[in-house]
């Protein structure tokens, strides 16, 4: 994906660049965002990550970080063959800035259709993918990802008007 982003114009700074290191807990992930927030100096930020990258970057935004909108790909609704765990997508319910889940349809941490169970708030899409949690796709699949997240992208700006997703701070 990152690839595709870059391709088309996008700047890409990825967690590794921020933390120096390939694995970090999601804490250290929603501080690495935020800093970077803060560096973006009044700059339209797209927050992209995957799974716990991607609860990190929900939960910075449900907090009011100033993202234009929010792309994740498989998120983790809940752990794998344990209990659901409700901190996961309590963020997820009144989320007020546009957010994009691409989730695989045999995901171990939640497929599309229990993503769709939970009472989310209207600025989430769940859009489904033949895949599982590792979001291991041919490149032909990859261009069908890419294509969803720039179609969304292309819409944020209709769909959800500024003053309705930003937090009153």
């Amino acid at each position: 994906m990152r690839e595709r982003l870059e391709a088309a114009g996008d700047v890409f700074i990825g967690h590794e660049k921020i933390l120096k290191k390939h694995w970090a807990p999601v804490e250290e992930k929603r501080s690495a965002l935020q800093a970077a927030l803060a560096l973006a100096d009044g700059e339209d930020v797209v927050a992209v990550g995957r799974s716990s990258g991607g609860l990190a970057a929900v939960s910075v935004a449900a907090s009011g970080g100033r993202l234009l909108a929010v792309v994740v790909l498989g998120y983790p609704f809940q752990p794998p063959k344990a209990a659901p765990d409700p901190t996961r997508v309590a963020h997820l319910l009144a989320l007020r800035t546009p957010t994009l889940i691409v989730q695989g349809a045999s995901d171990c941490y939640g497929t599309p259709d229990d993503a769709r169970r939970h009472n989310l708030s209207p600025c989430v899409r769940i859009e489904g993918v033949a895949c599982n949690h590792e979001m291991n796709l041919t490149e032909r699949a990859w261009d069908g990802v890419a294509k969803l997240v720039f179609d969304f992208l292309d819409n944020v700006s209709r769909e959800w008007p500024r003053s309705a997703r930003v937090p009153d701070q």
